[in-house]
């Protein structure tokens, strides 16, 4: 049988052909290698994962670790510790938490100058009270004629005015309440000794008002929403301290947002031994650091095994998934060597150019996902689960690690979508015609990925659709501005050639 020429094989970097020319058998021998040296390289990087374990598994538990659960915008977030161990977490709403703080001060019945948080806004409610609110038409006629004077004097001062902020200002001011979940601060213009003045004399008259004597009626406290606990007592026979403690919570219900009993949405209390003349007592301590707060902000979670085999799938887990991100420039590589011969010199030329933009890419998108949407999907996670009465506070360690790295790993790869769109440009695959009618159902796309790899909720699915949107848009303007360029270089051609002739 006569052996048949081997096929003439071109130049590698020919312009018209792609790279030598194999059998079917090499190409086959090739695939083995790449296999061998790729399963080879992720071998040894899961071994190093392996052994710091401890560590990685720290870097996986971060977003949890950073990730603030969120209230409703008037209950407390008591964490309670004992020394350095963390023994519960409570939310608790405005009447809970009058009875915790009536326990640990003996005055919590009174208003300071420090529980007025909008000045401003009580300002304008007492100079001119709206005619459907009989509550404020009432207290502007009980303050002492020296308050009404400063608060006169504090409207008229230049720049200070006691009506309502911009809507720019209102926006921004609930965004960083939102984002920091936290109280509204005092606002700069109220920092003033005025202002001060103002607030110790409007506190004074506040606490004289409650003790004077009931201060409930239907029609003051008509569009006023009140707390189970504070309604009970509506009726009952209160005096004392009693009276003036119902008034104060009425007050605070009245106006949630210009005066609190505490600005303080985070709360952490050390429980304490104390020695109080008979025993040994345990006292609860307040406590201020930053530590505690950031304690306290945190959503209760614990990640825990349930099987006597749950620690070793956990750490194979935490291998695999680190080992492939160690491991993935060489397997990279060792994949463009398998796929780079069979391209054309335009071809890889294109490629090499976009693998200049595929790693940044990936790190911004990986990086977006662990810094800033991860928190966020794993609170609304545990925010759904007690919206619906259901406890959230221990998770499976196999499945959170399974979401979080998948969900880095579908961010990264989605990040990667502007530099495939335009390679297959520059090859000719696709153009700006095909792109921009893409646009709407790329739209679809995008949310359909941010519903499969995310929380199923529409706060992150939104958050992660944006960004690959935008991405997708940004595509679609540098492929028309390529083909706008290639026009107007063929128009250059072409009028050069026919002055030519």
């Amino acid at each position: 049988m006569a052996i048949e020429p081997e096929e003439e094989r071109p130049p590698l970097f020919a312009d018209d052909e792609g790279g030598p020319v194999k059998s079917f058998l090499e190409h086959l021998e090739d695939l083995r290698w790449v296999l061998i040296k790729s399963i080879t390289t992720l071998g040894v990087a899961m071994l190093l994962c392996l052994i710091a374990g401890n560590y990685v598994m720290a870097i996986i538990k971060r977003p949890l670790e950073k990730a603030q659960v969120r209230y409703g915008s008037d209950d407390r977030v008591v964490v309670l510790r004992f020394g350095t161990n963390k023994l519960a977490t409570y939310s608790l709403d405005l009447d809970q938490w009058d009875s915790l703080n009536a326990g640990t001060n003996q005055a919590s019945w009174q208003f300071t100058s420090n529980d007025i948080i909008s000045l401003r806004a009580l300002a304008a409610k007492f100079l001119e009270p709206s005619k459907t609110d009989a509550l404020s038409q009432y207290l502007a006629s009980q303050l002492a004629e020296p308050t009404r004077k400063l608060m006169t004097n504090y409207s008229a001062t230049p720049g200070v005015k006691p009506g309502s902020l911009p809507v720019w200002r209102q926006i921004w001011l609930q965004l960083r309440r939102f984002l920091t979940y936290s109280q509204p601060n005092t606002e700069p213009e109220e920092q003033t000794a005025l202002a001060w003045q103002l607030k110790a004399a409007l506190a004074a008259d506040f606490n004289r008002i409650i003790q004077s004597g009931p201060l409930y009626t239907a029609e003051r406290f008509d569009g006023v929403k009140l707390s189970d606990g504070t309604a009970a007592l509506i009726g009952r026979k209160l005096e004392g301290l009693d009276l003036a403690r119902f008034n104060r919570r009425l007050l605070v219900h009245a106006y949630q947002h210009e005066i609190s009993i505490n600005p303080d949405h985070f709360v952490a209390f050390q429980l304490e031994p104390r020695n109080d003349g008979a025993g040994l007592v345990l006292a609860l301590r307040p406590d201020k650091s930053a530590d505690a707060e950031a304690l306290a902000k945190r959503i209760n979670v614990d990640l825990n095994t349930l099987s006597p085999a749950g620690g070793f799938f956990v750490a194979f887990q935490v291998a695999f998934y680190a080992g492939i991100a160690l491991s993935s420039p060489l397997l990279f590589y060792f994949i463009c060597q398998f796929v780079f011969p069979a391209l054309k010199w335009k071809e890889k030329r294109y490629v090499y150019r976009g693998l200049l933009f595929f790693i940044p890419l990936f790190l911004i998108g990986a990086s977006f996902c662990y810094f800033i949407l991860m928190p966020v999907a794993l609170a609304a996670s545990q925010l759904y689960s007690s919206w619906l009465g259901l406890s959230a506070n221990i998770w499976r360690a196999e499945d959170y690690i399974s979401f979080v790295c998948k969900f880095i790993l579908g961010m990264g790869l989605g990040f990667e979508m502007p530099v495939v769109i335009l390679v297959l440009v520059k090859i000719g695959v696709l153009n700006y015609t095909m792109l921009s009618k893409g646009r709407r159902y790329m739209i679809i796309i995008n949310l359909v990925l941010g519903a499969l790899l995310t929380t199923p909720e529409v706060l992150t699915q939104v958050l992660m659709a944006i960004p690959l949107q935008l991405l997708y848009e940004i595509s679609i303007w540098i492929a028309w501005y390529w083909e706008r360029q290639e026009k107007k270089r063929e128009a250059a051609a072409e009028a050069a050639e026919r002055a030519g002739r």
